[in-house]
């Protein structure tokens, strides 16, 4: 989880920003079995 890294990448340290300054956001994803994808699952429960 990046709320437990020590040293974040700067690729990090900027989405992490971006997603926390956003007032919301809208997920474009393509479908996946019915659902998000694996790679969009995996980073939204990541930050």
């Amino acid at each position: 989880m990046y709320k437990k890294m020590n040293t974040p990448s700067e690729n990090l340290k900027k989405l992490y920003n971006t997603i926390k300054e956003a007032d919301g956001y809208i997920t474009v994803t393509p479908e996946c079995n019915h659902s998000i994808s694996s790679a969009m699952k995996n980073t939204l429960d990541y930050f």
